[in-house]
């Protein structure tokens, strides 16, 4: 049975996308637009197979010593109040995993249930037309 990691530290939300570098990113898609697109839907496909058997293995675990085997440690935690489900959790640890991430959710203490999603990159960002990106230069 899974618990919650009594150690994290629990932030109030996820923490923002590293911004460094973004200047490259937006002249690259800007001059290789086409080819930046092509390939950004190849690794979104590769990455939600990844992400659904990273979530497989992840239902395999009996304990916190073979999940973090699989993913490593949880990189933080954040309260279930920043979640916008119908039945929010009290706790989500958040791991992230070749650029995959993890979340545990946890209710009343004990594991309630499982999610992921493929890491956002700063590609993802500028082609989305983000403006998430802009407030971060």
């Amino acid at each position: 049975m899974l618990e919650p990691d009594p150690h994290l530290t629990l932030l109030p939300g996820r923490p923002p996308l590293e911004t460094k570098g973004l200047w490259r990113v937006k002249l690259c898609a800007l001059l290789f637009r086409p080819i930046v697109i092509m390939w950004m839907l190849m690794r979104q496909r590769n990455m939600v197979r990844r992400v659904e058997a990273t979530l497989d293995e992840v239902a395999q675990c009996h304990d916190r010593t073979e999940l973090e085997q699989l993913l490593g440690k949880p990189v933080y935690a954040v309260s279930g109040e920043v979640c916008d489900a119908p039945d929010p959790p009290d706790l989500i640890e958040c791991y992230e995993s070749e650029g995959c991430c993890i979340d545990l959710w946890f209710k009343d203490g004990r594991l309630h249930d499982v999610s992921g999603f493929v890491k956002p990159t700063l590609w993802d960002m500028v082609l989305a037309g983000g403006s998430e990106t802009e407030a971060g230069e």
